[in-house]
């Protein structure tokens, strides 16, 4: 499907949105505009069809809507998102669960989404706003890990003469090949390791129980790691996302990200500036030209950032 491009829909969507005691206009015809809006959103290209099945898509995705939309937006302000508006939640998170949730055609087993792009892409949000909406919204419970939960302790990595964490080499691929095959065997993950990016190591393991439905598995080593796999693992990847972003905006975002770690930790953790700038010549740059942009030729679907951290156009395979 091409691209499609955010324009100014015929009529503003987002006071119509609004989850208010006093409630929206009548269902049939807030269905009937939002059905317009569909056809100019950023998220027109996922569901194609006449004017009667993308009314049926809207009028399901409303009903999820009104039941999720506040928590969606609570957990996000909560989380220290900015600039979450209910027309991006309805446009870009209702739309993207919707749409993987249509994709998942054998429901004994977990659908594994990759989720990619570069560091302050949006990755980390993307997912956990999904996985909220596709668990408290759906009903079907989903689970997310990272490809930062995979890093190797730090003893570990020290022993090897491994300085900075990033490249591929500074994950425990014995770990993740566990993961993916509880999660296709049992749909379930008895032993997950959590990282802690701030302390530079694993901080223990916890269990994530089933059955799932669906795991997000988001990172920007996340690509480089499921390259590393065999290719009857790879097979495990039932789906593929790419967060495409300027690599300026993702420099900003990424040091912005290391300064606020040392100034909420009081300077405890995180990297002194000049440090974090060796980190990103020497590891994150080359990666990204390594092991992220490229996942862009051969990813199921493309989410592209705007440099306000907005999503601008979403271009599906």
């Amino acid at each position: 499907m091409g691209e499609r491009q955010l324009h100014e829909p015929t009529r503003p969507i987002e006071p119509l949105l609004a989850v208010t005691p006093g409630g929206p206009p009548d269902d049939e015809s807030l269905i009937d505009i939002l059905t317009e809006h569909e056809r100019v959103s950023v998220s027109a290209g996922l569901f194609a069809g006449d004017d009667r099945a993308v009314r049926a898509t809207i009028a399901e995705r409303l009903k999820v809507y009104r039941t999720i939309a506040p928590a969606v937006m609570n957990d996000a302000i909560r989380a220290g998102v900015i600039g979450l508006t209910a027309e991006t939640i309805w446009d870009v998170h209702m739309a993207l669960a919707q749409h993987i949730v249509c994709l998942r055609k054998r429901t004994d087993e977990c659908f594994v989404v990759a989720v990619v792009g570069g560091p302050g892409a949006g990755k980390t949000t993307l997912s956990r706003l999904l996985a909220m909406i596709l668990n408290q919204g759906f009903g079907l419970a989903t689970a997310t890990m990272s490809s930062d939960d995979f890093y190797l302790p730090k003893s570990v990595r020290r022993a090897r003469g491994l300085r900075w964490r990033g490249m591929p080499e500074t994950h425990d691929m014995g770990a993740l090949i566990d993961a993916l095959l509880a999660l296709k065997a049992s749909r379930e993950i008895p032993v997950l390791p959590r990282f802690d990016l701030g302390a530079d190591d694993r901080i223990g393991f916890e269990a994530v129980p089933g059955p799932l439905s669906f795991c997000l598995f988001e990172g920007w080593m996340t690509a480089a790691l499921i390259g590393g796999l065999s290719a009857d693992l790879r097979t495990f990847i039932d789906y593929t996302a790419f967060l495409k972003a300027d690599v300026d905006f993702l420099r900003r975002a990424r040091l912005d990200k290391e300064a606020r770690i040392r100034a909420e930790t009081d300077l405890r953790q995180g990297l002194p500036p000049a440090e974090m700038q060796t980190f990103w010549d020497d590891i994150i740059r080359p990666g990204l030209d390594s092991h992220v942009f490229p996942f862009e030729e051969t990813a199921d679907l493309t989410i592209r950032i705007g440099a306000g951290h907005e999503v601008v156009a979403i271009q599906a395979r």
